[in-house]
């Protein structure tokens, strides 16, 4: 349901938070196949753009292997593109826009949203919604973390392998620790 609201036109954007944290979640196999799908949608053309907000914690997380994968796929894949954020500065703008801290979340298009509750490897729960005003909210929130002077990326990317997704969830690559 929440992937059929993308049809390809101009506000098809899907907006996600991800918290270097929850890399196992990342590369687990549901978060793979979620991944994949929405792939295939941005090839087809059905998404826009991928934009994925990246909230960590510390430099160590950004600099951890998983969270370097996360980062050169979005860095080097057409459609694709991040941002790196503190975690403090994202929860200034989660009190500044009175929004309920949710593990992480999806804004699809400007249709849904879908907030995460629970996101380990091997169980999700969360919740979405159609409220327009609703979407508009998490929108302007992602937005404002986006476009803030405190959103950046990483300068020092390792260019010598080509990112692609195969290349993303290789089991050889996920074994060198997906934290």
């Amino acid at each position: 349901m929440l992937l059929g609201s993308f049809t390809g036109a101009s506000s098809d954007i899907y907006r996600a938070v991800h918290f270097f944290r929850d890399n196992d979640f990342f590369f687990a196999e549901y978060a793979k196949e979620f991944f994949c799908r929405t792939h295939e949608l941005l090839r087809e053309g059905r998404i826009r753009e991928v934009r994925r907000l990246l909230v960590y914690s510390s430099e160590e997380e950004i600099h951890s292997d998983s969270s370097q994968r996360i980062i050169k796929f979005h860095a080097q894949k057409s459609g694709y593109v991040y941002r790196l954020i503190a975690f403090g500065v994202y929860s200034e703008f989660q009190r500044h826009h009175n929004l309920h801290p949710a593990i992480d979340f999806g804004i699809f298009g400007d249709k849904r949203v879908y907030r995460a509750r629970t996101d380990r490897p091997d169980f999700v729960i969360g919740t979405w919604s159609g409220r327009t005003d609703e979407v508009r909210k998490y929108v302007q929130f992602f937005d404002a973390c986006w476009d803030s002077l405190a959103a950046r990326e990483e300068p020092d990317l390792d260019s010598t392998a080509s990112a692609s997704i195969d290349w993303l969830f290789a089991p050889d690559n996920l074994s060198q620790g997906a934290s």
